[in-house]
């Protein structure tokens, strides 16, 4: 393998992501992106969204009055996020 030969990437997959408050109420709005592109959307009324990345990709939650939080997403196509009140 030489020295600058990339790496095969990861094909992306449809991830279903729920986000909740700590009172596990679900937040509308809260902007879902997948850390250093323009990769993302927002959650739904419910809470629910779906995005379509990588295993290993860094997955960045942020909305107003809540901390803002990075998870990694591994194989699991189902992601489960607390918003924490900051």
């Amino acid at each position: 393998m030489k020295l600058n030969e990339e790496r095969a990437e990861s094909p992306k997959v449809e991830r279903y992501i729920r986000v909740k408050t700590e009172n596990k109420e679900p937040l509308l709005g809260v902007s879902i992106i997948e850390k250093g592109t323009h990769n993302g959307t927002i959650s739904d009324l419910e809470g629910y969204a779906r995005l379509s990345v990588a295993s290993g990709a860094i997955l960045v939650f942020s909305f107003v009055g809540y901390c803002t939080q990075e998870i990694k997403v591994g194989s699991n196509r189902t992601i489960d996020v607390v918003m924490k009140e900051c």
